[in-house]
């Protein structure tokens, strides 16, 4: 059997949280959700939360509200989730990409800074693998994106506005979901009035955005548990770091106050590697599918850092429901890949 990259946490607490809703026949977004942004807002201590249905509506949402849209420029990084290419370019507004730095997967902030013009609205940084981006105060509006690294201390700190997807294998399980935070409270009104349409005597562009109560009594279970997630994330990471060190992978440095959405390994040939883990029982994967200089049909020698680190990251199953038993077995096959990689052997040996 095949060890799963990803997947969600989920026990009898969660179960019974659903089920107190659906007895209750208040499933669509009602006091589970209203619960949960007080909640969540409260946990991190970023300003109000507004509660939605994913987070791509979460950044589109922000973006909307810090004035995206046609004729307007939105920065983001070229190593990033291609969900962020998607809420950009729902407002109307054009993408500009900026190379990582190249000793880590964050953004660029020098040149970021260079590619700011009058036209610019808004400046999207994502916390990528459970690690906080390195920031600063910008010319222009910040989005940051904290989904991947929800649990760092200062998320929130540079940013107009912080978002988060609760997608069934991110930080907090919610099925779906995704949030909203920040201390601008003309933002979060926008954000709210923007998330139905249902009820108004205005006409004005809103969208089908609402949480469900059924995700927000989830999430509500799941923050309860964010503490003891992040310790046995953490657990794990030093697991694999003690097993993993002269294996032939290279780890990176720790990076402190990192919650591990992802322990990231570099390797040479990572789609390659990817495959000759699974053919040894365990599902490795990229942890940014694919930059979005490729989406968008760009020359790749101008983004040369996001595109070394998309061809030599690889992302080994990391999650707190992995068992120990599997957490061997994954060091098991990394080991023989670290030994076919130093051989210069094509298939693992089986």
């Amino acid at each position: 059997m095949i060890i799963p990259h990803s997947r969600p946490t989920l026990g009898s607490e969660e179960a019974e949280a659903v089920k107190r809703v659906v007895l209750s026949g208040m499933v669509a977004e009602g006091p589970e959700v209203a619960a949960f942004e007080h909640e969540f807002s409260s946990a991190l201590g970023c300003g109000s939360a507004v509660a939605v249905a994913h987070g791509t509506g979460a950044l589109h949402l922000a973006l909307l509200g810090l004035g995206a849209g046609p004729g307007r420029k939105v920065i983001l990084p070229a190593y990033c989730c291609v969900s962020v290419l998607n809420a950009v370019l729902y407002t109307g507004a054009s993408p500009v990409l900026a190379d990582s730095v190249p000793d880590a997967p964050d953004v660029d902030l020098e040149q970021v800074r260079r590619l700011i013009t009058p036209g610019t609205a808004a400046v999207v940084v994502p916390h990528l693998f459970g690690r906080r981006a390195a920031l600063e105060p910008l010319p222009v509006p910040l989005v940051e994106d904290g989904t991947q690294s929800l649990g760092v201390d200062g998320l929130g700190r540079h940013g107009q506005a912080t978002i988060f997807s609760f997608y069934a294998t991110k930080m907090l399980a919610g099925a779906e979901g995704g949030a909203v935070l920040s201390h601008d409270e003309h933002l979060l009104a926008m954000v709210r009035d923007r998330r139905s349409y249902d009820g108004r005597t205005d006409w004005a562009e809103r969208f089908n955005y609402k949480m469900t109560d059924l995700s927000g009594a989830m999430l509500r279970v799941q923050l309860g548990k964010l503490e003891r997630f992040i310790e046995r994330r953490r657990e794990l990471a030093a697991f694999y770091r003690e097993r993993l060190g002269g294996t032939g992978l290279r780890l990176s440095a720790e990076q402190p106050g990192e919650v591990f959405f992802r322990f990231v390994v570099e390797v040479d040939e990572a789609a390659v590697r990817a495959t000759q883990l699974r053919e040894l029982g365990v599902d490795a994967r990229l942890p940014v599918f694919r930059p979005v200089h490729h989406y968008l049909g760009l020359c790749r020698d101008d983004y040369p850092h996001a595109e070394s680190r998309w061809r030599t990251s690889l992302s080994l199953p990391l999650y707190p429901s992995l068992t120990h038993e599997e957490a061997e077995r994954v060091v098991q096959a990394a080991t023989i890949l670290g030994q076919v990689m130093k051989a210069g052997s094509v298939r693992p040996a089986r």
